[in-house]
């Protein structure tokens, strides 16, 4: 029902922030855009198309780029097995709205959000960065960036659980409230393996 699928995805909405201000990233210094991937790329589909759900992730790079067209956007992209996305399916969309070849990193080796901040993580080397990537994924993203010493600014988009304003809409069964909680309790299982992990290194250490 969407009041059990908000009441799980809106804390983890909450804890991203808002929507990232050029000026702002601009005053920090901001070099790098990256951008997560959303999903794996199928070259059958049109370049927007292909993108999946990660098309609001490109989005909202794309639009902090033009904003700081000086800066370079960083777009990751995940296939199986690792490392077999063709770069040229990650690089075709911005490509065609004019991102130049210079202002393109891509990055096609990650499996997972981890592969992502461990490789991305050597793309800035210590640079600031903005990272993009949905509300909701963005509290376990930054965990696994801060895991290895790196601290992002957050920059989320796709927010999903600002938009109910029937109340009497909440207890009716949906398919997207059922996609919310999936999505929301895939970040909590993440989030506690992260904690598990982090826990048992302490402990060892």
């Amino acid at each position: 029902m969407p009041v059990v699928a908000h009441l799980l995805i809106q804390p983890l909405e909450l804890n991203t922030g808002t929507y990232a201000d050029p000026a702002f990233l601009r005053e920090r210094g901001v070099r790098y855009i990256v951008v997560l991937a959303g999903g794996s790329l199928d070259p059958s589909l049109s370049p927007a198309d292909r993108q999946g759900a990660g098309i609001f992730r490109f989005l909202e790079g794309y639009r902090l780029w033009q904003q700081l067209p000086e800066s370079s956007l960083v777009l990751s992209g995940m296939g199986f097995p690792p490392g077999r996305t063709p770069q040229a399916l990650i690089e075709e969309l911005p490509r065609a709205l004019g991102v130049p070849k210079e202002n393109l990193i891509l990055e096609n080796r990650a499996w997972d959000t981890e592969d992502e901040a461990i490789l991305l993580s050597q793309v800035v080397n210590g640079s600031q960065f903005a990272l993009v990537t949905s509300a909701y994924h963005m509290p376990r993203a930054v965990q696994h960036f801060k895991r290895l010493g790196v601290h992002p600014i957050p920059a989320p988009c796709e927010f999903t659980s600002t938009d109910y304003s029937m109340v009497c809409d909440w207890l009716v069964p949906t398919p997207g409230a059922l996609r919310q909680t999936h999505l929301a309790i895939h970040e909590y299982v993440g989030l506690t393996w992260l904690f598990i992990r982090k826990t048992f290194e302490y402990v060892v250490q």
